[in-house]
């Protein structure tokens, strides 16, 4: 239910923290946003033994997507990010 909440709610909207408790934490950067859902992304490709190309752009795909619902765009800083995540995971034992 927060989820959706959060995808059909303002983006500028402070959320709750877990239990109602405290002060309002304030909205989640762009590279928090994507850093977290890329990797998701790439960690569910790499247990489906995807090849790390194809969960890379996909990954990238999804961060793009992310990027401009929130009207903003896609830097090579956060894509370089994603890259070396995705180098980190595929480089680890199962």
């Amino acid at each position: 239910m927060s989820e959706y909440q959060r995808a059909t709610g303002a983006a500028d909207a402070p959320v709750r923290r877990a239990g109602g408790k405290g002060k309002p934490r304030g909205p989640r950067s762009l590279s928090a946003v994507v850093s977290t859902a890329a990797t998701r992304l790439l960690n569910e490709e790499h247990k489906a033994e995807k090849k790390k190309v194809q969960a890379l752009n996909a990954a990238v795909d999804r961060a793009s997507l992310l990027a401009s619902g929130r009207g903003e765009t896609l830097s090579d800083k956060l894509k370089a990010s994603i890259s070396a995540k995705a180098d980190s995971i595929w480089a680890a034992k199962k």
